[in-house]
Parts: C-alpha cells; sequence; structure tokens
C-alpha cells in the first residue's frame, strides 16, 4: 500500500512539473506589450502569424465578439498573469494549479484566463485535470473547466495544439510587434446627425408604439398603483442626492440591494416587475414585487436576459452551461415559475448558438427578430476601464427571424449583414431601427441609427406542399450621436436611447477613470445628458427601460463589493417638458 502511495506522488509531481515547464518562457515584470520601436523581422512575422489566429478574416476570437488591439492586450496580459501565478511557480500542487484557474467568484472565466481560455482543450490542461488516479471525477472537474471558460464557442472550431503554441509563444515573450501586427482603424472625428424620417418615426411611435400599445391595454406597472409617470416607485427610497448628477432633472429610486454579484447584463420586463441578472451558470430574475430578500427565481443559464417588448417572452444565453445556446421562453415560464426555469420548460425554444442578443416585436405580432453580431464583452470594471473598443472592417450584424406557432418561438434562416466599423447593435422594441457602436479614439467614437427594411418573400410550395418563407433586411442611416457610450437600449416610444459610458479622461478628466455614468440621448430634441456621478471604481451599469419610460439600472460598487438596483424618471421629465406631440394631438 505505501509503496503505491510513492508510486502515485512521483507520478503527481512529475505531472506538475511537466505542467509548470511546458510553459517556461520568461515574463518581464509589467512588460504586457515588448517595445515596438526595436521590433525585429522575426518578432513581427511571429506577431502577425498569431494575430491572424485571433482575428481577421480567418480568426477564431472574432466571430462574435471583438478581437481589436485593446483587446488582446487585455487578454494577453490575463493570460500572463495566470502563467505567473498559476503555472510557472513550481513549488504549487496540482490542486492548487487548478484552484488558482478560478476567478474571484469561484468559477472558471474566460475573462480571468484571458488567452488561456483558447487553450482548454490542449493536451496541458487534459494532463493537469486528467490524471487517471482520481476516476469520474477528474473528466467531470475538467469538463467543467473547458464548457465554462473555453473560447472560442458556437461552431467556431477550438484551435489546435500547433495553433495555440503559436499564440502562447508570442503573448509570453510579451506581444512584440503587435502594434505593427494589429492596427486600430481612424475613422476620423464622429459627427452628429438626423433626419426628418427619424422625428417621424419617432412622433409615429408615441401613439402607435409598444409603449403607448401597452398602456392602451392598462397593463399594470410595477409599483405604480392607481398613478403612472413619476407617480411611480414612490415607495421605494429616494436617492437622488447620492447618485445623481447635479444638472439631471430626475428622481432616483432604490429598488433593490442585489444579494448577489451579477455579471454580464441586466434588463427587466416591460411591466417593471422582474429584473433579469447574469451570472455564470445561475442567472437570475428577482421579482420586485415580493419583499427583500425573497422573490429570487434561479435560471440555468449565464448571460444576457432579454425581454419581448409586447410582454410574451424572454431570454437568455449561455443557457446550460457558458457555451450553451441562446434560447426563448413564453412569459408563463416566468410567471408560473415555482422552482429553477432550466428554459427545457413547454414553451422555451433553441434560438442560436451566440450570445449578446437584443429582441424586438413587430407592432402586429407577426414577426420577432433577435439580433446577435460584432461586440464588446461588457462585465463592468471586470473587463477593463475606460471607453470599450470599437470594431474593425469585417463586423456584421446577425438577424434571426421568429414566428409564433401558439406554443413557442421557431427560428427562422438567419439574415447576416455586413456593416463594417459598427457593432453592438441593439433593435429598437417595434424592430423599426438598430442602434450600433462605432470608434476607436476620442471625439470619434458614437451610436449609429439605422432604419430596417425587413422584407418576407413567400415561395409556394411544389405538388402542395407548405410554403417557404424567407427574409432579407437593408439597413439606412437616420441619424448619428456622438457618444463614448458602451451598447444601448431604446425606450419603448423609441424617442430615447440609454446607455452607459466609461470615463475617457481625454474627454471628462474630472470624472474618476475608473467609473461609468448613465447617459441619456433624446433622439427627438438631440439633447444628452449624464445622468449620474459616480465615484472612484463605481458603475452606472446597463440602464434600460420599462414600457412607461422608468429607466432601471444597477450599480456596482466595486470598493464596497455592492451591488444596488435603481430606478430613474429622468426620460418621463424630458418628454413632460417637450412632448413629442403637441397636446391633444393624435398623430
Amino acid at each position: 500500500m505505501r509503496s503505491n502511495l510513492i508510486v502515485s506522488s512521483v507520478l503527481a509531481v512529475s505531472a506538475v512539473v511537466a505542467f509548470a515547464n511546458g510553459c517556461s518562457t520568461e515574463v518581464g515584470d509589467g512588460d504586457v506589450a515588448a517595445d515596438e520601436g526595436a521590433a525585429t523581422a522575426a518578432e513581427i512575422s511571429q506577431a502577425r502569424a498569431a494575430v491572424s489566429l485571433l482575428t481577421g478574416a480567418n480568426g477564431k476570437c472574432n466571430r462574435c465578439h471583438t478581437a481589436s488591439k485593446a483587446d488582446v492586450l487585455r487578454w494577453g496580459a490575463k493570460m500572463q498573469a495566470i502563467e505567473s501565478e498559476c503555472i510557472k511557480p513550481v513549488g504549487l500542487t496540482r490542486e492548487q494549479r487548478i484552484a488558482c484557474l478560478k476567478g474571484p467568484d469561484g468559477f472558471y472565466e474566460a475573462t480571468h484566463l484571458g488567452l488561456y481560455s483558447a487553450g482548454t482543450k490542449t493536451a496541458q490542461f487534459k494532463q493537469l485535470f486528467i490524471t487517471g488516479e482520481g476516476g469520474a471525477a477528474e473528466q467531470e472537474a475538467y469538463d467543467e473547466f473547458a464548457l465554462g471558460a473555453g473560447m472560442p464557442i458556437g461552431n467556431v472550431p477550438p484551435f489546435s495544439e500547433a495553433e495555440f503554441t503559436r499564440i502562447k509563444r508570442w503573448v509570453l515573450a510579451g506581444m512584440p510587434a503587435l502594434d505593427v501586427a494589429l492596427e486600430d482603424p481612424d475613422l476620423g472625428p464622429c459627427r452628429p446627425s438626423t433626419t426628418p424620417e427619424l422625428r417621424a418615426h419617432i412622433q409615429k411611435m408615441a401613439t402607435d408604439g409598444w409603449g403607448a400599445r401597452l398602456a392602451d391595454a392598462a397593463t399594470p406597472m410595477f409599483g405604480c398603483g392607481e398613478g403612472a409617470g413619476e407617480q411611480c416607485l414612490t415607495q421605494f427610497p429616494d436617492v437622488t442626492a447620492q447618485w445623481s448628477a447635479p444638472d439631471a432633472d430626475q428622481v432616483l429610486r432604490k429598488l433593490r440591494d442585489v444579494p448577489f454579484k451579477s455579471h454580464w447584463w441586466i434588463r427587466s420586463s416591460p411591466d417593471g416587475k422582474y429584473a433579469g441578472f447574469g451570472l455564470n451558470n445561475a442567472g437570475k430574475f428577482i421579482d420586485l414585487s415580493k419583499p427583500a430578500p425573497g422573490g429570487i427565481i434561479d435560471v440555468k443559464a449565464s448571460y444576457d436576459p432579454q425581454f419581448f417588448p409586447n410582454n410574451e417572452g424572454f431570454s437568455f444565453a449561455g443557457v446550460g452551461s457558458g457555451n450553451g445556446p441562446i434560447k426563448v421562453c413564453r412569459m408563463s415560464v416566468l410567471t408560473g415559475a415555482t422552482g429553477p426555469i432550466t428554459m427545457n420548460e413547454t414553451g422555451c425554444s433553441t434560438i442560436i448558438s451566440s450570445v449578446y442578443q437584443t429582441v424586438g416585436a413587430a407592432l402586429d405580432n407577426h414577426l420577432y427578430l433577435m439580433t446577435t453580431g460584432a461586440h464588446v464583452n461588457d462585465d463592468g470594471e471586470a473587463s477593463g476601464t475606460g471607453p470599450r473598443p470599437g470594431f474593425d472592417g469585417s463586423a456584421k450584424t446577425i438577424f434571426t427571424p421568429m414566428v409564433s406557432d401558439g406554443v413557442k418561438f421557431v427560428p427562422q434562416r438567419n439574415v447576416t449583414v455586413e456593416l463594417p466599423y459598427e457593432g453592438d447593435q441593439a433593435l429598437s422594441p417595434s424592430n423599426a431601427y438598430l442602434v450600433t457602436r462605432f470608434g476607436n479614439k476620442t471625439g470619434g467614437r458614437g451610436l449609429r441609427i439605422r432604419k430596417l427594411n425587413v422584407t418576407e418573400t413567400v415561395t409556394p410550395g411544389s405538388s402542395g406542399g407548405a410554403s417557404t418563407t424567407t427574409y432579407g433586411v437593408t439597413t439606412e442611416v437616420l441619424g448619428t450621436v456622438c457618444t463614448n457610450a458602451a451598447k444601448g437600449a431604446v425606450s419603448y416610444d423609441e424617442r430615447f436611447v440609454v446607455s452607459h459610458e466609461y470615463v475617457d479622461k481625454n474627454e471628462t478628466p474630472e470624472l474618476p477613470a475608473k467609473s461609468a455614468n448613465v447617459i441619456l440621448v433624446d433622439l427627438f430634441t438631440g439633447k444628452t445628458v449624464r445622468l449620474t456621478h459616480m465615484k472612484d471604481r463605481q458603475y452606472a451599469f446597463a440602464p434600460h427601460f420599462r414600457a412607461d419610460g422608468w429607466i432601471y439600472w444597477d450599480v456596482r460598487d466595486m470598493a464596497a463589493g455592492t451591488e444596488t438596483l435603481v430606478a430613474s424618471d429622468a426620460a418621463i421629465r424630458m418628454m413632460a417638458e417637450t412632448p413629442t406631440l403637441p397636446q391633444g394631438a393624435t398623430h
């Protein structure tokens, strides 16, 4: 028995040493990327070979999100940190190395591993997790690691051993010649614009959009009772003095202390009753009508809650695991939930293998759209500070039409639209327009408002068979807003866009560099207002509308380790000050 233990110990130590020695390239202290001025021809060749695997026409890291120079720098720095802390030290045990690969919240995350997430399926990590001594538990632990942190996801093939080795050697050498191999495009200065067509559309939506339709249907809005507009949510604490920007005309209400640390996006139901949160393999809904700390509904999904504007359904990405698909469910799955939601219930359907979706519904309910495509992963401070990077010339937006069969939502064939240098797409509630983000540099960033022209072509079936419907999408620019905003969210009357904006010290040196603030854009008047004044390491994050114009967002205080769900009536007050339609008009 003792001899077996000795043999096992020797094998374990050998595996640990081999794992450490497999990545022993020296990394200088704080040397994220080597000095480009001294780059040699060999270094430039090495950089281009590595970068071509990550981005560009044949890249594997830019299929659904960006792989800009800023992204590669951030991912590379994380890889170097994992190498230094988890892999290189010879004295670590196998168990310590595995524990080190988990993020601060105890999950395996691509954001924690950086470019090591691209190597989760290589022999290096398989040999670390699977020694042959632990039976099925070792395979289960490895699967949890590979599914939770592995990149790329979806239908993109993993990196081969040779490809990953090429990337790893370059990164651990300090990423020399990155500036030569990967240049961010300079699109020039942002120039604001609008059109009469956009203004006319906003006026039409004032009485015909989803906000007006839900109001006409007497949809009960959470926290309103017999009141409406500014009269809602008065039962919640007033936190205006704590977080409002000095010049913002609004009242802020504290809806809930969030009792967990969420990740990625937050969205709420049209009536404002349910707030959905991303969380690694453990998404949540909070039923705000239930007193705290109750009302929490677990969801077996990771990312990006979304709600249809007609209150008929919701969606999550990363269903089942971080690499799982986007699914859509009928609203009854949520309103009737008596336990955790698996997204496999009757009324749920798989739509696409992707993330970062938005959804909309045609005003006659016959067609639903989902958008995915080029995007920047955004998880507040966990994704870095400062304005988010832009997009390259290969950026695309994917439209997935969906129809209801009375039980579930059925996806139709995808339509891919090339939108060079634009991403972080967000549908307006009625599918009438798309908001995209563009730009990399100070003074050159903004949001584009694009009209959507959706066509449907019905082809009769042969020999009496069923007909088929195909869809097409084209776009045309209706307006441009100059801002450092992240991904936008459109109001139910389609007049406003709200987003969070990371601080660019070149433009707002008076604000803390590590912070984000909510901005409200009025597409009707052209006015943009900053709604919050966040302190250092405070992030007003993922703002979005409910149907009556109240705005919800999450305040992540990273220094205090707290999250708070907040509501603002700023858009309601702005509409009262400048009505979309003259008093008494019905358009």
